[in-house]
């Protein structure tokens, strides 16, 4: 006995090809299975005007059809259609569907949108009209509140909005801070590893990872030829001052708002500002720097400098280039540090009231 094998879907056996072009004027039902652009043209729409006349005919349609072609045409069952020279023939075959094709229908849309269970669906690749039916159908099955379906058109960008909370480890001695009842804030420095989160203090950054840290301080000396009074008076506006008084080395020093300290020389006619170099701190270092050239350009003004309008050698002191400019100049830069100095002025009483 021999076993026969199946034959495979693929082997039409009453579906003969049809290889060349002029055997269309002989060729017979049944037709050859063939898809060309949804018959629109081509052989597919010969035969088919070649055979619609004939009851005894039938066509079978698999899948999904566009609309304004042949093919869709069809689909609607039409007694007479125009053919490609433009006379009107009688449709009179049997028209079959069939759902045959790489296409998904809803029942395997929502099956698949029910394993994956996403937040966003998108659909391409097919009729308008049919890909809105399909999103109407989604959102009464999913509820549209917890599933967005996207319909896009050609070429039309899509957004979505993904929304994840992140969780981060505490190690260290931050791990020792008890927030209170009603929550509280932990400061620190958030490392990320392998999509993992950790939080640690600023001085134990060395001990959990092979970074160091690396402190900071500014020194910046500009030349100032007016009076230490005038300038504590212009600071006193807008930050708190603590007077230092008249050190051994001859320096009047002022504390500026607990970040900045300015120690002026009035036989070198120059002051030194230095901070330790921090986002705030940085500000507050500008807005005094700021202020300073604005006596300085005050003082200038009233002669207080000679040779005015002569542009001197550059000092270069701890890495600071400071260019002495004639008084015109030195006004106009005053004037936009001054507005510099009136925001960093605002920044500090922001700084002291989330403090309090």
């Amino acid at each position: 006995m021999t076993a026969v094998p199946p034959r495979a879907c693929t082997d039409l056996h009453h579906c003969p090809p049809i290889c060349r072009r002029r055997a269309v004027a002989h060729a017979r039902p049944p037709p050859p299975p063939r898809d060309e652009t949804f018959a629109q043209s081509g052989l597919s729409r010969e035969l088919f005007e070649k055979w619609c006349s004939d009851k005894r005919n039938g066509i079978l349609m698999p899948g999904y059809t566009v609309s304004g072609t042949l093919g869709h045409e069809v689909m609607s069952e039409p007694t007479a259609i125009t053919t490609q020279a433009g006379d009107v023939i009688p449709v009179n075959l049997s028209i079959e569907y069939i759902s045959f094709s790489a296409h998904s229908d809803f029942r395997q849309t929502s099956e698949f949108i029910e394993e994956l269970n996403p937040t966003h669906v998108v659909l391409v690749h097919g009729a308008e009209e049919e890909m809105r039916r399909l999103r109407r159908g989604l959102h009464q099955k999913f509820g549209e509140g917890k599933l967005e379906v996207l319909c896009p058109k050609n070429c039309q960008a899509v957004e979505m909005a993904f929304h994840a909370q992140s969780v981060a480890n505490v190690i260290g001695t931050l791990a020792e801070v008890r927030p209170g009842a009603s929550g509280g804030t932990i400061t620190g420095l958030l490392l990320r590893q392998n999509f993992s989160y950790r939080l640690v203090a600023d001085e134990e950054l060395a001990q959990h990872t092979t970074l160091n840290t690396v402190s900071i301080v500014q020194r910046p000396s500009l030349p100032f030829h007016g009076d230490p009074d005038a300038l504590r008076q212009e600071l006193s506006q807008l930050f708190d001052v603590q007077d230092g008084g008249l050190g051994n080395d001859g320096l009047q020093r002022f504390d500026v708002a607990g970040a900045v300290v300015i120690s002026v020389d009035v036989r070198q006619c120059k002051a030194q500002l230095e901070w330790q170099s921090t986002a705030a701190n940085d500000l507050v270092g500008d807005a005094v720097a700021s202020l300073l050239l604005r006596v300085e350009a005050r003082a200038m003004a009233n002669g207080g400098m000679s040779g005015l309008g002569q542009v001197q050698t550059p000092q270069i002191t701890s890495g600071v280039v400071v260019k002495q400019e004639d008084a015109s100049l030195a006004s106009a830069r005053a004037s936009d540090s001054a507005r510099a100095a009136l925001a960093a002025g605002s920044l500090k009483r922001v700084r002291e009231a989330s403090e309090e």
